[in-house]
């Protein structure tokens, strides 16, 4: 009597999925596979610049030119979806959360779908604030030293700046402030002042809200200050070399850096200047 073979299981075919971000400066895409245990991996990245930030705080609105910059992009993306198969179910667009300061957001949202054929999802300032949240997390756990001190984690963003205060990895208190790189950069850009005294304005408006934050947690006495965002990842490699293995950044080499930069750089940094914190970690 012979036996019969059940049939093997055939394998769960990799699926392929894309998110699409329009950020503050530029618009990405990233294009993953997940297998069948779950797994995801990056088949691509891709990443190009638009003038968001700039538009929305110097004028309220988003450019008619800057949107059309905005459907080209998002056009030559739709071309690399189809190399890669992506199913249009698939693809999830979100913008950034300031997005909703421009008066006509929801022109922009309609372009955009009407481009991808896809929702475009405005994250809204909960949304970025539980983002920040999660990011803040999950550096913490790979740092048992600094999850379990008093830290103060704080992320300045294009619009504005956000301050978490953990102790032993539990959140105590939040803060949000309406001081961001570009807010800050386009309120005295409309200036026709030199370039001395756009910096002096950049640094009267940082300090002012950097007091305010101080005020709010003077009693904290943080044992760490976590810095987390782009702008501190780019200029950490400038403070410390990388080669050298430091994720610590002291006050004195904050200050030295901020000290000794050029205007156009000092003009991005010089929050850095007013930390008060034993170290500033990127």
């Amino acid at each position: 009597m012979s036996q019969v073979k059940s049939p093997s299981a055939s394998p769960v075919a990799a699926e392929t999925s894309a998110v699409v971000h329009f950020g503050a400066t530029s618009v990405t895409l990233l294009v993953g596979e997940k297998d069948g245990s779950g797994v995801v991996s990056i088949l691509d990245y891709l990443e190009k610049p638009l003038p968001l930030a700039r538009d929305i705080f110097r004028t309220g609105l988003v450019s008619r030119p800057v949107m059309e910059q905005a459907a080209s992009i998002l056009k030559e993306y739709q071309l690399t979806l189809e190399e890669y198969g992506v199913p249009a179910s698939t693809l999830r667009c979100f913008t950034t959360n300031i997005l909703a300061e421009a008066a006509n957001h929801e022109i922009f949202l309609n372009r955009m779908q009407v481009t991808s054929g896809t929702p475009v999802d405005l994250i809204d300032d909960g949304d970025m604030t539980r983002l920040i949240y999660q990011t803040a997390v999950r550096l913490l756990k790979s740092n048992p030293a600094i999850a379990n001190a008093n830290t103060l984690v704080s992320h300045i963003g294009p619009g504005n700046t956000r301050a978490l205060h953990f102790i032993k990895g539990r959140i105590i208190a939040y803060s949000s402030y309406r001081l961001g790189i570009f807010r800050t950069r386009e309120a005295v850009s409309r200036s026709e002042a030199g370039a001395a005294r756009h910096l002096a304005h950049i640094e009267e408006q940082i300090r002012g809200v950097v007091d305010h934050l101080a005020t709010d947690y003077t009693e904290s006495t943080p044992d760490f200050h976590v810095a987390i965002g782009s702008e501190i990842q780019s200029a950490a490699p400038l403070i410390v070399k990388p080669e050298q293995g430091a994720s610590q950044i002291t006050l004195k080499q904050l200050e030295k850096f901020t000290e000794a930069s050029p205007p156009c750089l000092r003009m991005r940094w010089c929050a850095s200047s007013t930390c008060t914190t034993p170290a500033v970690r990127a």
